[in-house]
């Protein structure tokens, strides 16, 4: 029998009383356990775009030498704290490509953050020691003290939403769905997370999903199914509905 987390997602559905400083509770599917041996899992398949997600056999790439981000120059020490979250593929010779903004700190950092990475140098990821492209999100700080905002790949262990900023109020999820379990990952007992990005719609409705962390690729389609029934109250800015960027993990859990 299958039991759900339902605080968690009374917290979701209850007018976004789930929500805290910009974070979606994560929805969670747990199965039954079984006896089935657990064999090594396969690496992961590759996205439409024949890059990689970090997994078994994956290797992340590495950031071998940084490019600090400019700070935008008339910004309020108060608007300059924040962050830049992006997603994008290291290429087999270590050129960062197709740089995708996540999580927006307004439009000059964001600049500046993608100016950053793409100054960076990379060593490339690899699949059993061979150099593949791989697909990786990057963080960029920014300090009111101006420190270094230097990239660096992060590799989300919890739940992250990015919200484009600037907005009056966040979008609120009013529904949302718990993915399936495959017959295939639960015999072979895989658990883990899948990171989904998606733009909300001022119709409240999620559109461009992306996987942009892999778990197993079966999984990784029912995240996306369940991410695809999600619905929101969209963001408001000046009383207007706006679209709105999030990143939402989704945790697959067999007990």
């Amino acid at each position: 029998m299958r039991r759900f987390p339902v605080i968690a997602l009374s917290l979701t559905l209850a007018g976004g009383a789930g929500l805290a400083h910009g974070q979606l509770a994560p929805a969670t599917q747990e199965g039954p356990s079984s006896s089935a041996p657990a064999s090594a899992p396969l690496p992961p398949k590759p996205f439409p775009d024949r890059s990689y997600p970090v997994g078994p056999g994956v290797a992340a790439p590495r950031i071998t030498q940084a490019a600090p981000a400019a700070y935008p120059s008339g910004e309020p020490a108060k608007a300059t704290q924040g962050e830049c979250l992006l997603s994008l593929t290291v290429s087999i010779e270590g050129i960062p490509i197709n740089v995708r903004v996540l999580r927006t700190h307004g439009e000059a950092f964001d600049a500046a953050a993608t100016d950053a990475v793409k100054e960076s140098q990379f060593a490339p990821g690899t699949l059993n020691n061979e150099a593949v492209p791989v697909r990786v999100l990057v963080r960029v700080p920014f300090t009111s003290d101006h420190a270094p905002a230097i990239p660096a790949i992060f590799e989300p262990d919890y739940v992250v939403v990015g919200v484009t900023r600037p907005y009056d109020r966040p979008p609120t999820a009013t529904h949302t769905e718990f993915p399936d379990f495959t017959d295939e990952a639960r015999i072979k007992r895989v658990q883990g997370v899948v990171i989904v990005s998606l733009l909300v719609t001022t119709e409240g409705l999620p559109t461009d999903l992306h996987v942009e962390k892999s778990l197993d690729p079966g999984l990784d389609e029912k995240a996306l199914q369940a991410v695809a029934k999600y619905r929101f109250k969209p963001a408001m800015r000046d009383g207007v509905p706006i679209s709105t960027r999030l990143v939402v993990e989704v945790n697959f859990r067999l007990h």
